[in-house]
This record gives C-alpha cells, sequence and structure tokens, in this order.
C-alpha cells in the first residue's frame, strides 16, 4: 500500500463548530527562548520563554460578518417601517419625510403605488449616515406595475426626503417610500466578536484526526482583496489569541 500524507484538500477550519468550507488557514505556533550568557562556555543558556500563536484564514467574502466583527460582536438589523407615502411623480421635485428618523441603518425601498409607472428615472434618496453624515442614493424605478418595489444598497439612519427625476405615471400613480428590515450593518464601536476556532483533517498514515483548537480568539486583521475578473473577491483575517496558555490545545485522536 503507498505512504499517503494529509494533503490541504482533506484539511479543515471551523468557527464556532461550522466548518468554513471554502477557508484555508495558516496556523504557526512560536517558542521563542529565554537566553543567558554564562561565563567560561561557549553558548548561551537557552530556556523555554515565551510562545506565540498565528492564525490567518483565507476564505471567499460571502457576508460583511467577517470584517464587521472587528468593530463589534453584535449586527444592528434593518428596521422596516413607511417613511413617506404618496410621493408625487406628476413632474420633478422634492418631497420631505413624515418620518426622517429610522430606529437602526436600514436599506429603503420604493414601491408603485395606484398606477403602473410609464416613464422610468430616479428617486433620489436625501439623509444621513449612523454617523449624521449627510449622503444621498439615486434608486432607478423602471416601468413598474402597481405593487412593485426597486431598493437601493445603502444604509440610512435618517431620510429626510426623496427627490424624483423623470418618474411618470398616469393620474394619481404614486410612490411609498420605505425602510427595510434585515440588512445588518455593523457600525458600533464595542468589543469584537470572540472566536472559538479548530482546524484539522484525517492523517492517512495513521488514520488518525489531527485537530486544534484556538479559544477566545478576535480578528486582529482584516482586509478585502479584489482586483479583476480572475481574482476571486476574499477576506484574509488574521487571528489573536487572548491566552495560549489557557486556549491551545492539539489533538490525535484514533479514527472510527
Amino acid at each position: 500500500m503507498p505512504l499517503r500524507h494529509l494533503t490541504g484538500a482533506q484539511g479543515y477550519i471551523k468557527i464556532g463548530g461550522v466548518v468554513w468550507a471554502d477557508a484555508t488557514v495558516s496556523f504557526t505556533l512560536n517558542q521563542a527562548s529565554a537566553t543567558h550568557a554564562r561565563g567560561g562556555k561557549f553558548s548561551d543558556l537557552n530556556l523555554p520563554g515565551k510562545r506565540t500563536v498565528s492564525i490567518t484564514a483565507k476564505n471567499i467574502m460571502r457576508t460583511g460578518a467577517k470584517i464587521g466583527g472587528m468593530l463589534t460582536d453584535t449586527a444592528a438589523a434593518g428596521t422596516g417601517g413607511t417613511i413617506k407615502s404618496g410621493v408625487s411623480v406628476a413632474s420633478d421635485g422634492f418631497t420631505a419625510s413624515t418620518t426622517p428618523t429610522i430606529a437602526t441603518p436600514s436599506q429603503i425601498s420604493v414601491t408603485v403605488a395606484g398606477f403602473a409607472m410609464t416613464t422610468a428615472g430616479y428617486v433620489t434618496v436625501q439623509g444621513t449616515d449612523v454617523n449624521g453624515t449627510m449622503m444621498e442614493e439615486d434608486i432607478y424605478v423602471g416601468l413598474l406595475g402597481v405593487g412593485a418595489s426597486a431598493k437601493g444598497t445603502k444604509l440610512f439612519k435618517t431620510v429626510v426626503g426623496v427627490y424624483v427625476t423623470s418618474i411618470r405615471s398616469t393620474s394619481g400613480g404614486t410612490l411609498t417610500i420605505a425602510s427595510l428590515a434585515g440588512a445588518g450593518s455593523y457600525v458600533t464601536t464595542a468589543n469584537p466578536t470572540i472566536y472559538a476556532l479548530e482546524f484539522g483533517g484525517i492523517d492517512s498514515v495513521t488514520s488518525n484526526t489531527i485537530y486544534v483548537t484556538a479559544n477566545n480568539c478576535f480578528a486582529s486583521k482584516s482586509a478585502l482583496a479584489y482586483a479583476d475578473a480572475n481574482t476571486v473577491f476574499s477576506d484574509d483575517v488574521a487571528f489573536t489569541m487572548e491566552d495560549i496558555d489557557a486556549d491551545l490545545a492539539v489533538y490525535e485522536v484514533t479514527t472510527n
């Protein structure tokens, strides 16, 4: 039987007990030495010194949680609610909001009411982000029927109003501006997310499972990497452990 060894394709990394199937991981355990010079000797005395751990995970970026976890351990979900109903499309112009303040940063939707839109155009949402900075977003509204919606991608904390450009309907058609529930924002500077990491695989030489557990880790560096069509949009995350003496363990167990 030919000798085989563990390959990267057989390995895994888990975060909080859930496998990151598309992640690769680099784990390095460093043992430093404390040295002492001695008279009458050709060499220094070397004793075990501090241990350090380096953990870096590279994965396809699927959610904002990987980088957002450095800001806060709890994401704020968007709040659903009507901001302004009955926005006229009879002519271009600005309409102030009835309810400008939103409980949490939220996406904005534009819904057709009354009659279908006959001419496409834009609704420019004007408001502020969670830090109170003014911002705008243009939402394209096509030839939508009654009840159909278009939505933006930015998260607004307040919407002072909207400006209608070019959109038209038959007599009586209006737009309803609303905030949407669900979108997550990582905007609070607080304690970061604490992760329980596990990585390992099956050694086909011994048929044993080899794995490392690293508890109480937090992301110390995260960066989005994207360039062109041949580059996967990814997020490299480096982790730091709170207490190596208490939180790190290496296991080799018999596989059934």
